[in-house]
């Protein structure tokens, strides 16, 4: 029998971490769906992306705890809402649900730091970083709209910004 070279909490908050990331990936993929069915072309484009980077997120949580001697579950995913109210309604949306990735994150790095686990933890501070960008990302996204709204300017044009960022 292998022995696992996590303890079975961290393997646990990881494992639920993999189905974070999954249903990150398909919330996203579903907001790309309606955003593209809205005539949104380029912001569908972009969150197409983001839901492809949370499948890999998912992917390199298990590709770590295989090589931790560990055997990875795949959950079942939830399904995610199929309609949204518009683009702004999505930025505002992605923007609360990656604060609550981070803050899964920062628990990830303060068990495995409690438990002495500091490969863990450097996963945690890569996600952490990774994380921190997400969130840049969304502020910026939700401060185009505000200044946009306060011009009068068409959020066409931040349509076109997000398809040019793919």
């Amino acid at each position: 029998m292998k022995e696992s070279r996590i303890s079975k909490s961290i393997e646990a908050i990881l494992n639920s971490q993999i189905a974070n990331e999954m249903n990150s990936s398909k919330l996203y993929r579903s907001m790309s769906n309606c955003l593209e069915y809205e005539g949104w072309a380029g912001a569908a484009k972009l969150w197409k992306k983001y839901a492809e980077e949370e499948n890999a997120h998912a992917e390199k949580i298990i590709d770590y705890v295989q090589s931790r001697d560990c055997k990875p579950q795949i959950p079942l995913t939830i399904l995610p809402p199929q309609d949204f109210e518009g683009i702004k309604v999505i930025v505002e949306k992605s923007d609360k649900h990656e604060v609550k990735i981070t803050e899964d994150w920062k628990k990830i790095a303060e068990d495995s730091l409690k438990e002495r686990d500091f490969l863990t933890f450097e996963l945690a501070q890569d996600f952490l970083k990774e994380q921190r960008e997400e969130e840049e990302k969304m502020i910026y996204l939700l401060d185009r709209i505000s200044m946009m709204e306060s011009t009068n300017t068409p959020l066409f044009f931040l349509d076109k910004e997000m398809g040019e960022k793919v």
